[in-house]
C-alpha cells in the first residue's frame, strides 16, 4: 500500500467515506476548541450562522451512508469577527479511527504503526432551515438545505490514539490526543503535497474566514462513492496512426497516444468528467481505438503499453494526461547519475546495484534511440556523469567499501576524476582527489577540497584548489577552517565557510575573493551550499533518514538572495536523487508521478510533469535539465524520460 503524507486540507474530506451520530450536548467535555469567524467583503450572508465540529472517516464508502459525524454546534453572533467555542464531548467514533497504515499519515518511527488517527475540521454555516443542525445531503443532490460559509482548511484537528508519533511531513512529535496541524496545502489540493505542515497546540485561537468557494458545498455530502472510470473500446476507421518504433512512446505532438502491443496498434484518449451533483467525484472518461498491426510489424513490435490496464477502477492514471513527455530510452540496468549535455544524456549504470560490479557509462540521444557503452572502469569502480566540457566528457569514479555501522553503509574510500575525448575512450587521463571532496570538473581540473599541508585532518586548515587532470600543481583558490559547500560556475566559484557562515565568491583563479553574504543573521548554521546564480543562494539541511533507508533523504532547502534580503523556505523535499537545481528554480518529484518547481524566492510549487492520481504507475527520479527539457529515470522500470520545463505542459 501507498504511504501518504497527512493530509489536513479540504481535499482529502473530499474523499472519506464512513459514518457517525450527533454528540450529546451535556456531555463531559472532552477538550474544547476556541476560535473567531471573519467576515469577507462581498460574500453576503442571510440567516442563522452556526460552527460545527465534523470528524472525516478516512475509509472510502461503495455503499453509501454518514460521511461526517457531528459532533457539537454553537450558534455565532452575526457581528464580526465574532468569537465560538466548540466542546466536543466524546472522543472521535470508532469509524473514524484508522491505523496508520490505512489513513493519511505515513509513519517514519516504527512505533507509530501501532498508533490509530482521526481527522476533523471545524466549519461555519448558514443555518437555512433554522433546525439547529447541519443538514447533510444524499450523493445525488444537486442542491443543499445549509450553507457552508468557512472551514478550518489547512488547520484541521488531530486525534492521536497512543503515545506521542513521528509522522513524514511533520516538524516534531504528534503529542497524544487533540492537537491542530497546519498544513501548507491551498484548500483544494492533492493529499501528496502536505510535506511542510506544522503541529499547533490545541489550546490555540483557531480562525475560520468566510468564503463563497463551491469547493464548500461538498462538506454537506453524507456519502460519496468510489470514483468509476469508464473506457469505451472502438474499431480504428481509416488509416492507424503512427507509432514511434521505442518501447512504451508515446508521440508528444498529438493529445492522444499510441502504442503496440499483441499485434494491434491502440489509440488512447481520456478526459476528466464531472457531473452537476454536489457530492460528485471528477473520473476519467477514456476512449481506445484498436486497428490490426500493418503486415510484418507484429511481430518486431511487441512491447506493451505504457498503462497495460488503461482507465481502470484501480488507477485513473493514464499517459492521456502526459501531453508533451516524451520516451528516451530504456535502461536496462541499475542507473547511478544522468548528465545531460549537447545533444546527449550520459548515464552511469550497472547491471546489478552491489559495489562489486563496475558502473559502466553510456550515452543516449535526447531524441532517443539505444543506450551506447562509451566506457567501463575497473571491477568495484562506479562512474558518475558529470557533463561535457570543450569536446571532452566528464566523469568521476569511486571505490566503496563497507563500514561498521547500524546502517551497513557502504562509503567512497578511492575517489579519481576522469575525462576523455568524445569519441574517444581507449586512454582517459584520471587524477585522484580526496573522497567525498569533488565539488567541480571541467577540462581546467578537479575542484576539490582538502587538508592543507601540516593541517589536521579534523580541524584543518583545509583548502579549496583546481587540480589539473594532466599533472601539474594544485591551484590554490581559498584556505578555510572549514568549508561547508562549494559551487563552480562557468565564470566563478563560489563557498561557505562553516566557520563565520559567510558565502564567498571568486574568480575561477581565486582572484578578486569577496564576501557575497553573512548569513549569520538568517539563522541557517549548518546548511550547506548546494546552488549558486546570479541572483539566489540555495542552502541544504541534512535533517535525518526515512525509516529502512541507508542514506540521508529528508532534506530542508533555503533560498537566499545574494544581495540581500531575507531566505525564503523552499519546502522539505525527500530523496537527495529526486533534486536539480536550474536558473529558475529546484525541480523535484514528490516521489509519485510528479515532477514540480519552486523559484528560489518560495511560494506554491508549479507542476512540470504529471502522469496523475494513480498508485506507482511512475516514480522520477535523478532529476537532470537542459535549457528546455527536464529527464528523469523511472525508478519503477528503469525507463528514460523528458518533459519541457514550462509549468502546465502534461496538464490533468
Amino acid at each position: 500500500m501507498t504511504r501518504h503524507t497527512v493530509a489536513l486540507t479540504l481535499a482529502a474530506a473530499l474523499l472519506a467515506g464512513g459514518c457517525g451520530s450527533l454528540d450529546d450536548p451535556g456531555a463531559e467535555a472532552v477538550v474544547t476548541i476556541h476560535g473567531a469567524l471573519e467576515a469577507t467583503t462581498g460574500v453576503s450572508i442571510d440567516g442563522e450562522v452556526r460552527v460545527a465540529f465534523l470528524w472525516f472517516s478516512q475509509r472510502f464508502s461503495t455503499a453509501g451512508g454518514e460521511r461526517y459525524t457531528v459532533a457539537q454546534e454553537a450558534r455565532v453572533e452575526p457581528q464580526f469577527p465574532a468569537s465560538f467555542s466548540l466542546t466536543l464531548g466524546a472522543l472521535p467514533p470508532e469509524d473514524a479511527l484508522v491505523d496508520a497504515e490505512d489513513s493519511l499519515f505515513g509513519a517514519i518511527d516504527p512505533a507509530a504503526d501501532q498508533h490509530r488517527f482521526a481527522v476533523g475540521a471545524v466549519v461555519a454555516y448558514v443555518d437555512t432551515n433554522g433546525n439547529g443542525r447541519l443538514d447533510l445531503i444524499a450523493s445525488d443532490a444537486t442542491s443543499s438545505v445549509d450553507r457552508i460559509i468557512a472551514a478550518s482548511g489547512r488547520s484541521s484537528v488531530v486525534y492521536v490514539e497512543g503515545p506521542a508519533a513521528t509522522l513524514s511531513g511533520l516538524d516534531g512529535e504528534l503529542p497524544p490526543g487533540f492537537s491542530y496541524v497546519v498544513s501548507s496545502c491551498p484548500l483544494v489540493e492533492d493529499v501528496s503535497c502536505a510535506l511542510d505542515s506544522q503541529i499547533v497546540d490545541i489550546t490555540e485561537s483557531l480562525v475560520l474566514t468566510v468564503d463563497d468557494s463551491p469547493q464548500l458545498a461538498g462538506l454537506l455530502c453524507a456519502a460519496i462513492t468510489s470514483p468509476q472510470s469508464t473506457l469505451t473500446e472502438l474499431d480504428g476507421e481509416g488509416p492507424p496512426p503512427a507509432v514511434p518504433a521505442s518501447p512504451h512512446a508515446g508521440d508528444p505532438n498529438e493529445p492522444s497516444v499510441s502504442c503496440w502491443t499483441d499485434g494491434a496498434i491502440h489509440r488512447g484518449s481520456c478526459e476528466w468528467v464531472r457531473d452537476t451533483t454536489l457530492c460528485a467525484v471528477e473520473h476519467v472518461a477514456c476512449v481506445r481505438e484498436t486497428w490490426p498491426a500493418p503486415a510484418g510489424d507484429a511481430e518486431r513490435l511487441t512491447w506493451p503499453c505504457f498503462i497495460p490496464d488503461w482507465c481502470d477502477d484501480t488507477s485513473v492514471a493514464n499517459v492521456c494526461q502526459t501531453e508533451g513527455v516524451a520516451f528516451v530510452a530504456q535502461l536496462d540496468g541499475f542507473v547511478n547519475g544522468v548528465a545531460p549535455a549537447d545533444g546527449y544524456l550520459y548515464v552511469s549504470m550497472q547491471p546489478e546495484p552491489d559495489v562489486t560490479s563496475p558502473t559502466a557509462l553510456f550515452r543516449v540521444p535526447k531524441t532517443g534511440g539505444a543506450p551506447e557503452q562509451l566506457y567501463v572502469p575497473a571491477t568495484g569502480w562506479h562512474t558518475h556523469p558529470m557533463g561535457v566540457s570543450a569536446g571532452r566528457v566528464l566523469w568521476s569514479e569511486s571505490r566503496f567499501e563497507s563500514i561498521e555501522s547500524a546502517d551497513d553503509a557502504w562509503l567512497p574510500v578511492e575517489t579519481r576524476a576522469c575525462d576523455a575525448p568524445k569519441d574517444d575512450f581507449t586512454g582517459p587521463r584520471c587524477v585522484a582527489v580526496p573522497p567525498s571532496a569533488l565539488w567541480g570538473l571541467d577540462v581546467d581540473g578537479a575542484w576539490i577540497t582538502d587538508v592543507a599541508e601540516g593541517g589536521d585532518p579534523d580541524v584543518g586548515p583545509f583548502q579549496l584548489v583546481r587540480r589539473p587532470l594532466d599533472g601539474g600543481p594544485d591551484t590554490l583558490i581559498a584556505q578555510s577552517s572549514g568549508f561547508a559547500g562549494v559551487v563552480v560556475r562557468d565564470d566563478e566559484v563560489v563557498w561557505l565557510e562553516a566557520a563565520d557562515e559567510t558565502v564567498h565568491a571568486a574568480a575561477r583563479d581565486g582572484s578578486g575573493a569577496t564576501i557575497v553574504r553573512d548569513l549569520g543573521a538568517l539563522g541557517l548554521a549548518g546548511d550547506l551550499l548546494v546552488h549558486a546564480d546570479d541572483d539566489s543562494l540555495v542552502l541544504a539541511a541534512l535533517d535525518g533518514r526515512l525509516r529502512d533507508s541507508l542514506f540521508p533523504v529528508v532534506v530542508t532547502f533555503h533560498g537566499v538572495p545574494r544581495e540581500g534580503g531575507e531566505a525564503s523556505s523552499l519546502g522539505t523535499r525527500s530523496f537527495v536523487p529526486y533534486v536539480a537545481f536550474g536558473d529558475d528554480g529546484l525541480y523535484w518529484s514528490p516521489g509519485g508521478q510528479t515532477v514540480e518547481r519552486i523559484g528560489y524566492t518560495g511560494g506554491e510549487p508549479e507542476t512540470v510533469m504529471n502522469f496523475g492520481a494513480g498508485d506507482g504507475e511512475i516514480s522520477p527520479a535523478l532529476i537532470s535539465l537542459d535549457a528546455a527539457r527536464v529527464f528523469w529515470v523511472d525508478w519503477r522500470d528503469g525507463g528514460l524520460w523528458s518533459a519541457p520545463r514550462t509549468p502546465g505542459a502534461a496538464p490533468r
